[in-house]
């Protein structure tokens, strides 16, 4: 069975650039039964995300972020969100911006495309304890609507 809905953990192992793993390992165990959804964690992915978000109808990408909103709380994000607020922007050499951008300019976005970002706080050294209630809310809310 194809999955309906790719989850994608965007970071690095250094810090709180984690914490788009870490969302992704504790969003594992809350939907690990539903064969409708498939995990995929990238390093850094740059313009190669592009190909991540091809031949599946949606996608949720969940990225680190210094936005000034409590540490570990998710928020959610527009395209137009993260290319106009540089606060919000990865760390990443080519940043998700850019990336969605590109993939946008391309047509190679999925239908439905959801970002979150996890505020890092501002000891980028540490990962904080991600809102895990906040975070299930926005998904489940996307997973209704989407009728996944």
């Amino acid at each position: 069975m194809k999955p309906a809905c790719r989850f994608i953990g965007i970071g690095s192992p250094f810090g709180a650039d984690q914490l788009g793993w870490e969302s992704l390992d504790q969003i594992q165990t809350i939907y690990q039964d539903n064969e409708k959804f498939e995990f995929l964690k990238l390093d850094r992915p740059g313009s190669d995300l592009i190909r991540h978000l091809q031949n599946i109808d949606q996608v949720i990408l969940i990225d680190a972020i210094q936005s000034g909103i409590q540490a570990g709380d998710p928020i959610s994000l527009s395209i137009d969100d993260i290319k106009t607020n540089p606060a919000l922007t990865s760390s990443h050499d080519f940043s998700l911006a850019e990336t969605l951008t590109m993939a946008a300019t391309l047509k190679k976005l999925p239908n439905d495309l959801l970002i979150i970002g996890i505020e890092a706080g501002n000891n980028i050294q540490e990962i904080p304890k991600i809102n895990m209630n906040k975070l299930r809310q926005i998904l489940d809310d996307f997973i209704l609507v989407n009728k996944i």
